[in-house]
């Protein structure tokens, strides 16, 4: 699984940090510039001085990271399904806002409260943009990567919720290269499109000729004591 790697985690909680990170900074700057009655350049720079200012961003960072860490969200499922981000999100999102504006005036950074809501839609801008350009670029790796070679044995309807589930599933990373018969009459035919390529008595045969990494059995209990018989 693609994000099963500690690495590709650490990669996520990155990305989740300098989004949090990105987005307070975002809104202090538009208020700070030009929001205000008489806009004036030094506040920023007042502001970039701000020992404050880099304590909020940095622990905003690392909140973020903690809620979604304690949703769940850098698992190996991460990144498969869009809907289940934008869940994880709105829920972190709501949380770690609230968090924000009780540090900014903890810190002594004063904003009026109307830009509480400004701080709410700033995050759910920034994390749902980051969210959907993980996700693709996520199924386009999956799609494109190198994907682990399988035979299975059996041609039952288990056998065809196999291959639908691994046409629709890029993150399973499974390629089914051909399904094995009891039946010489089926060898030939497709099953979702997918062939049959051979009886599964002539299994040593099979497994010299087309080098499988896996063997998925999809035969049920009664079948498959024959079978190892």
């Amino acid at each position: 699984m693609l994000w099963e790697s500690k690495i590709n985690n650490r990669i996520a909680k990155v990305f989740d940090f300098i989004t949090s990170v990105l987005s307070i900074t975002f809104v202090i700057i538009l208020w700070k510039y030009l929001w205000r009655d008489n806009p004036n350049q030094d506040d920023i720079l007042e502001l970039l001085f701000n020992r404050n200012f880099y304590i909020l961003v940095l622990f905003s960072g690392f909140v973020f990271v903690y809620l979604y860490d304690s949703n769940k969200a850098y698992n190996f499922k991460r990144f498969t399904s869009l809907s289940n981000e934008f869940k994880i999100c709105f829920k972190v999102i709501i949380i770690g806002t609230l968090i924000e504006f009780f540090l900014l005036y903890v810190l002594g950074i004063y904003i009026p409260r109307s830009i509480f809501l400004l701080l709410l839609v700033s995050n759910i801008f920034f994390f749902l943009s980051q969210k959907t350009l993980m996700v693709y670029a996520a199924k386009y790796y999956r799609k494109h990567s190198r994907k682990i070679n399988v035979i299975v044995i059996g041609t039952g309807g288990r056998t065809k919720k196999i291959i639908n589930l691994t046409e629709r599933k890029y993150d399973l990373l499974i390629n089914v290269i051909g399904i094995l018969t009891k039946d010489d009459e089926k060898i030939g035919n497709l099953i979702e499109g997918k062939k049959i390529i051979g009886n599964y008595s002539n299994l040593a045969e099979v497994l010299k000729k087309y080098n499988p990494e896996e063997v998925i059995i999809t035969l049920n209990s009664d079948k498959f004591s024959t079978f190892k018989e």
